[in-house]
């Protein structure tokens, strides 16, 4: 009975070791199944790829039409205008009538002649600005000739009686016998000391 009583206990150490063990293989079991229960592999998700929103252009501003004023056509042919026309010399050339010296005028007062109508070897024709015949007349027209100029002197008058002497009238004209040609000789007014030319005056000036 004593060797039975020793003997005991390895089994009961071999069979509790067996426990143990199965305790431990139960228990690992247990975890792995609690893993596989728990542990849930999420599923991939792909990102989303958020697109930047499509910017939309702004509509093109269409500019108004530009309105060109219709040209205006002028038909050259048609044009009925004409240039001025030119006046040649012989029409703008004043009236002039011609006078002689004349006795019996009154109020006598200096003219100066004012251009040189013509010349040649033997006279010399002046035009001189008085007025009206009617009212006016050559009181007396004389020339003193030098070697260099012929020097006019003339003298205007009213007639007797005249009326209505502001009205103007026509240019005169009277002419000189010369001594000798004129030549190079200048033609001088003693009362002005001006030079004559060969110009009329401006009836505008």
């Amino acid at each position: 009975m004593a060797d039975n009583e020793r003997r005991s206990p390895i089994p009961l150490i071999v069979a509790g070791v067996i426990v143990v063990a199965l305790a431990i293989w139960l228990g690992v079991l247990a975890f792995g199944s609690d893993d596989d229960a728990t542990t849930t592999t999420a599923p991939a998700t792909t990102p989303e790829t958020t697109l930047a929103p499509t910017t939309t252009e702004a509509p093109t501003t269409t500019s108004a039409p530009t309105t060109t004023a219709p040209t205006s056509t002028s038909d050259t042919s048609s044009d009925t205008s004409s240039s001025p026309s030119t006046t040649s010399p012989e029409e703008a050339a004043p009236e002039l009538v011609e006078v002689e010296v004349e006795e019996g005028l009154v109020r006598t007062f200096p003219v100066s002649a004012g251009w040189i109508v013509e010349s040649d070897d033997t006279s010399l024709t002046v035009g001189v600005s008085v007025g009206a015949e009617e009212c006016y007349g050559l009181a007396s027209a004389e020339i003193e000739e030098t070697a260099d100029a012929v020097n006019v002197t003339m003298t205007a008058g009213f007639r007797e009686n005249a009326t209505n002497c502001s009205e103007i009238g026509p240019h005169w004209s009277y002419t000189f016998d010369l001594e000798s040609p004129l030549g190079d000789r200048v033609v001088v007014d003693t009362h002005t000391g001006a030079e004559l030319g060969t110009e009329p005056p401006d009836p505008e000036a």
